[in-house]
């Protein structure tokens, strides 16, 4: 009787984002395949990066999960940059900043921005003179 392939493909195997599918035309009779063709990997399908920060801010760690295969995170945690942006005086806040850059270029710089507490006075144990006495004054 010879073998009666299917005019259509049947997929023998799944493409997942790491590894090739096939797929090829069966013979109705038996086993026998022909024209087996690859599927090639899918490649991972991101869905949107979370950034989440330690309570000290010394830490962001970015985050995104395969939409394809939820076992699938891409994940850096970095160590955050601190610096002063505006030096706080006796009686003003100031501000600084940290910074948080990653080497995945997926993950965008963040930063977080803190209130830097004012100093406060602090006043010398010794007197100055402000304005020398004289003879009537």
């Amino acid at each position: 009787m010879g073998h009666n392939y299917s005019a259509t493909y049947t997929v023998d195997a799944d493409a997942t984002c790491t590894e090739d599918g096939s797929k090829a035309q069966h013979c109705s009779r038996c086993t026998s395949k022909k024209n087996v063709t690859v599927i090639p990997a899918l490649g991972h399908s991101y869905g949107e990066v979370s950034y989440v920060w330690d309570e000290e801010l010394t830490e962001c760690t970015a985050s995104r999960v395969c939409t394809r295969d939820t076992s699938h995170v891409d994940t850096e945690m970095v160590s955050s940059v601190y610096s002063v942006t505006d030096e706080p005086t006796c009686t003003e806040n100031g501000a600084g900043l940290y910074t948080a850059d990653f080497a995945n270029e997926e993950f965008v710089t963040q930063t977080r921005t803190v209130v830097v507490d004012y100093l406060g006075h602090e006043f010398s144990e010794e007197y100055t003179v402000d304005v020398p006495e004289t003879c009537t004054e």
